[in-house]
């Protein structure tokens, strides 16, 4: 399932088109694959700029709102909230008062 790669790549640095494309186009993959696979594929992700570690942590947990991946986001709300810095534990924060 190489092919999935660059819409994930997409949703977490895309353009608003792009994502919102992305995320269709992720949404149309088998469900139990994709929730098993999509964490390796987000974590070869790079952050090539200080200000992209924010940015990717908040696309990665709207795209687990968008697929209903509760295990996988609260995974992820969790690693945020211990995060060294401030603006991606507000990411916690944001997402644990709106689910």
């Amino acid at each position: 399932m190489k092919k999935v790669r660059k819409p994930i790549i997409l949703v977490i640095y895309g353009s608003p088109t792009s994502v919102t494309y992305s995320r269709k186009v992720i949404g149309l993959v088998d469900r139990k694959w994709l929730e098993e696979n999509i964490e390796s594929y987000i974590e070869q992700i790079p952050v090539l700029e200080p200000d992209d570690e924010e940015w990717k942590n908040r696309r990665v947990a709207e795209l687990y709102v968008q697929l209903e991946f509760k295990k996988l986001l609260n995974s992820h709300l969790s690693f945020c909230s211990n995060h060294d810095s401030l603006e991606i534990r507000e990411i916690a924060e944001d997402y644990r008062f709106s689910n």
